[in-house]
């Protein structure tokens, strides 16, 4: 991390700083996640709706969750990086298409870590669990995709988990709209900072990274990584050609590209492979570009998600074991020359 945080990580400390209090535990992680906390955590109703639940909740509790679960997503898109890092070195391709499916996952997981870090996190509930959290209210939201939020009352200090239902419900469109609309959120905040004054160049580099994001001619750009995993991974005949000596997609070229120097570099590669898109409907048109772009968007997540909880740790003065196990996992595994190298923002 950083001596001083990026301007994007600043925003994301500010989430957490709500979230993770002084003095909140966050060790052991290894079995903490969002799911046993839904059965074994202290939380009850407070209301449930057709749209959303509200419950009581142990913040200190909530927080050590919280943390774990987006320490175990990046330990998630850790070991598809070592995966994909592996399949680099093979002569042949037997199966691109397949590779693409555990990138497609790889950023997947880097995603949902941020919306974790955002306070924002985005998961799914089926109706065993909506019957968990609501008992037997008398009104109770559908299954589908939430996005969970915690607050604390203005009076009482009290902490409350607003579980509201995504616009959609399917789960991994559901993410991808999730990290648009905090980038947008962390653009606008990042801007009002040079209200009266003169950006400095960490701030616009920060913006540089954020508008990666932005402004995509796919028909549905919010969920365009989505698109193009469905197309190569479910329209028959368009992906998967190995067999009949056809491929397209040129996933190990893009893999054998030597590491970024520097997170300037990063987004000028990203902002390259944004510029190829423009003018195109659908991200399977421009497949082997879109695969560069989602590489980029991955990477400035995962730099400012990583950043952003190890400053936690500093301000809070608190201490976890989960950075330093992914660090030597790296060391191991994912110690190579190549563009899907973490770079530290």
């Amino acid at each position: 991390m950083q001596s001083s945080p990026s301007p994007t990580v600043r925003y994301l400390l500010m989430q957490l700083l709500n979230v993770i209090p002084e003095f909140t535990a966050l060790e052991p992680f290894r079995d903490n996640n969002l799911n046993t906390w839904r059965t074994q955590g202290a939380h009850s109703l407070l209301t449930s709706t057709k749209n959303s639940i509200v419950l009581s909740v142990n913040q200190r509790e909530y927080a050590s969750t919280l943390f774990s679960e987006a320490q175990h997503l990046l330990n998630h898109a850790s070991e598809h990086r070592a995966h994909l890092l592996d399949y680099k070195n093979i002569k042949d391709e037997p199966s691109p298409s397949w590779v693409f499916v555990s990138l497609y996952y790889f950023s997947l997981f880097i995603a949902m870590a941020w919306t974790r870090v955002a306070n924002g996190a985005v998961l799914y509930l089926d109706k065993e669990a909506i019957i968990e959290y609501c008992g037997s209210a008398s009104i109770k939201p559908g299954g589908g995709a939430y996005k969970a939020s915690l607050a604390l009352d203005s009076t009482t200090g009290a902490a409350k988990v607003n579980l509201r239902k995504c616009s959609t419900s399917h789960f991994h469109e559901a993410v991808w709209i999730a990290v648009s609309n905090e980038v947008e959120s962390a653009i606008v905040w990042i801007i009002s900072l040079s209200n009266s004054r003169k950006p400095t160049s960490e701030e616009l580099l920060s913006l540089r990274a954020l508008n990666l994001f932005r402004g995509l001619s796919f028909n549905d750009p919010l969920v365009w990584p989505s698109m193009l995993r469905n197309a190569i991974n479910y329209r028959p005949g368009y992906s998967y050609r190995t067999v009949i000596n056809h491929n397209f997609l040129r996933i190990r070229s893009r893999l054998e590209r030597p590491s970024f120097l520097h997170f300037e570099e990063l987004v000028a590669f990203g902002e390259r492979a944004k510029s190829a898109t423009r003018g195109v409907a659908h991200p399977s048109e421009i497949a082997n570009d879109s695969v560069e772009l989602l590489i980029a968007q991955s990477l400035v997540l995962e730099s400012f998600t990583e950043d952003a909880l190890a400053s936690i740790c500093d301000v809070r003065n608190l201490e976890s074991s989960a950075g330093r196990l992914r660090q030597r996992f790296n060391r191991k595994y994912c110690n190579t020359n190549s563009i899907l190298a973490k770079v530290t923002a």
